[in-house]
């Protein structure tokens, strides 16, 4: 994968929020969830899980990291996609 791919992160719970943190320091990260708190939370640059070092890394480093809550606009060009923590639906 090239510096600077965009990625997609489904899920802003730990694993996701981690990974979009941790991806966002050298890529393009665009994070969806269907949770507005959460999509609002990661665009003013707090993190949506309490950790210590995730918190600090918003902080303190530029990242490429934005939230949406539409897949329209956050997967088309990704070329990585990654499911925090995929659950089935229910209706």
């Amino acid at each position: 994968m090239t510096k600077n791919s965009k990625i997609a992160v489904v899920g802003l719970g730990y694993v996701g929020m981690s990974l979009a943190v941790l991806l966002g320091r050298s890529h393009d990260v665009v994070a969806l969830d269907i949770d507005n708190d959460r999509v609002a939370q990661v665009n003013a640059g707090r993190s949506t899980v309490v950790d210590a070092a995730l918190e600090d890394v918003m902080a303190l480093e530029d990242l490429s990291l934005v939230a949406d809550n539409r897949s329209s606009s956050s997967l088309p060009g990704s070329r990585l996609r990654n499911c925090g923590n995929a659950h089935r639906l229910r209706s």
